[in-house]
């Protein structure tokens, strides 16, 4: 199981901002207009997570196009 875990946690890592950004905008506008810009978006892809919740939140939009 350990594994499987591995797995899906480097799938989620490898995204691209800027290939998930433009998915978004693509075909997920409720999602991208949730951002002033890519620059927005960009940002909150790659700032250290302070908690869990903030961990989750990323996690939860990049698996939303994984599944």
């Amino acid at each position: 199981m350990s594994l499987y875990a591995e797995l899906h946690r480097h799938l989620g890592g490898s995204v691209v901002p800027r290939v998930l950004w433009r998915y978004f905008e693509r075909n997920r506008p409720d999602i991208s207009s949730e951002f002033a810009d890519y620059q927005a978006f960009e940002q909150f892809f790659i700032q250290p997570n302070d908690s869990l919740e903030e961990y989750l939140e990323l996690h939860t939009l990049v698996e939303s196009v994984q599944t």
